[in-house]
């Protein structure tokens, strides 16, 4: 064991100099210019993760030779993924357009389809709900120690341990190893730059723990709903978790929510809910709501942060549906490598306890109730044809029920890569995040169907290459991929997992109302 430790320690740390070589390298023979070379830093950055092991599991990599995705049962994953289909439908046997059919009965849950139709009864029922729920109408397991192993009286088998690392380097596959350097590997359905294995995770319903990977297995317990944990383990639908108290299990993860910057660290965070909310409508503050830590989680000295052991650093804890983080991984990699690392995704809020939603829709109601101004521009939208629109207020926060409350919704921007500073930058949207009023909406009318060309006239370049990363399509030189997630008519950064959320509501009609404030991550 000890002998294995020390050949996994002498070939990281052989590749990580002969990778950050190679870059280097070619970096001066090419001659790049200032951004390029700035690009290329940003790639080693990249490296540095990827060889430290933040970019994958790197128990996989050296127990079977292969990088994580490389597998002989690829070729489906690829055609499902071509015929747009998740896999959690493969799972269930069902296509991306029989949820797209699903979703087209909602109020507010509608398809990214340019053919897909959304009536003014579909979106506002009685309540007029803007992401409110669709049924109102309608560890890493791998070594990562940098600590020297010293094998006392053992010389031999040191040397022998050498010779063998010196004849895996002469066989690496140098190309393919660069390759994954640079680009994330996709694995199953989703683009993790992280083993989901050492994350933390919680439960949105109470959920039995079994003994093993198996419904019929006994039962060692029940474990309340919002309870942490650190995933131990993956196994098909399941999880093998482990408590704070040591407690150990197996629960079905389709029910469960994982820590984001686990599993996708280079992405951008700032959950301004955690220590000072931006919510304002018309620039107007909301009495209660601006300026104030709405979550529990961490301190105002931290700016919400908590403590990461496995990213050695403060971050934020951003809970998501474990199905639809694979979809947010889709619009990270859109975003990141299929525009050769121009642009990254900056997430501002995801999870949301129910009663922090109540709070935030009853105190925009009692602004909008005193300020005409507020009244005006929350209401009613206008076109440069002269066209009016009617909205009101429960478009822009849900009333009852929101696919926050179930960890299945984002609201993102989109971050451009300065080459002269040498960082991601916050790209220019048609309103500040969190700004709630019709100079929000992504759509001129909340009754048209949810195609580019019903944009509305203050939707700008960046929020609509924002909509291409999740909706799927070509935008200028750009092919993307369809992530699976939905819009919302009214709010350029709100994106909702309908299938996902679906889910959760069948189980908890009001939505999910805990507050997480723990970090297990290893």
């Amino acid at each position: 064991m000890r002998e294995q430790k020390m050949r996994k320690r002498a070939i990281k740390e052989r590749i990580s100099i002969s990778v950050f070589s190679f870059l280097l390298v070619i970096s001066l023979l090419t001659g790049m210019d200032a951004p390029e070379y700035a690009k290329a830093a940003n790639d080693i950055s990249y490296a540095r993760s990827f060889i430290e092991g933040e970019l994958f599991d790197q128990s996989y990599y050296y127990d079977t030779g292969t990088l994580p995705g490389e597998n002989e049962d690829s070729g489906q994953d690829s055609a499902d993924d071509s015929a747009g289909i998740s896999g959690e439908a493969r799972q269930n046997g069902e296509a991306s357009t029989a949820q797209t059919q699903e979703e087209s009965t909602s109020d507010t849950d509608y398809s990214a389809s340019d053919t897909q139709d959304s009536s003014a009864a579909g979106e506002t029922d009685d309540t007029g709900e803007g992401e409110n729920d669709s049924s109102q109408n309608s560890s890493d397991s791998g070594d990562s120690s940098d600590t020297d192993i010293v094998i006392a009286g053992d010389d031999t088998a040191g040397e022998e341990s050498e010779t063998e690392v010196s004849e895996e380097m002469e066989t690496t596959d140098w190309q393919g190893l660069l390759q994954g350097v640079i680009l994330p590997t996709q694995s199953d359905d989703s683009w993790f730059t992280r083993s989901v294995v050492g994350a933390t995770g919680w439960n949105t319903i109470e959920l039995t723990l079994k003994a093993d990977a198996s419904s019929s297995a006994t039962s060692v317990g029940t474990i309340a709903a919002g309870t942490a944990f650190c995933i131990d383990e993956e196994d098909g639908d399941w999880w093998r978790v482990v408590l704070s108290d040591g407690g150990t299990g197996y629960i079905e993860h389709c029910y469960c929510m994982i820590n984001l910057p686990d599993v996708l660290p280079a992405m951008e965070y700032d959950i301004k809910n955690a220590y000072s909310a931006i919510y304002r409508s018309c620039s107007y503050d909301i009495d209660g709501v601006t300026g104030e830590k709405l979550y529990s989680a961490g301190t105002l000295e931290t700016d919400g942060k908590v403590w990461n052991e496995r990213l050695g650093r403060y971050e934020y804890l951003v809970p998501v549906m474990y199905s639809t983080a694979k979809k947010i991984s889709i619009a990270q990699y859109n975003a990141y490598t299929l525009t050769g690392g121009q642009y990254t995704l900056k997430i501002y809020d995801s999870y949301r306890p129910h009663s922090v939603t109540i709070k935030i829709a009853s105190a925009l109601s009692s602004l909008y109730a005193s300020n005409s101004t507020v009244q005006k521009q929350v209401d009613y939208s206008t076109e440069p044809n002269g066209a009016t629109y009617s909205w009101g207020y429960s478009w822009f926060l849900a009333q009852s029920l929101s696919t926050h409350n179930t960890g299945s919704a984002i609201d993102v921007t989109l971050c451009q890569y300065n080459a002269e500073r040498g960082a991601y930058e916050e790209m220019v949207m048609q309103t500040v995040m969190h700004e709630l009023s019709t100079a929000a909406i992504k759509y001129y009318s909340g009754s048209v169907s949810k195609t580019p060309a019903n944009y509305s006239s203050a939707m700008n370049d960046n929020a609509k290459l924002l909509d291409a990363i999740f909706i799927g399509g070509t935008y200028g030189e750009y092919s993307f991929q369809d992530t699976g997630m939905a819009t919302l008519a009214s709010e350029w950064w709100h994106f909702q997992d309908n299938e996902t959320h679906s889910r959760v509501r069948g189980y908890t009609s009001s939505g999910c109302d805990f507050q997480v404030t723990d970090c297990l991550s290893k």
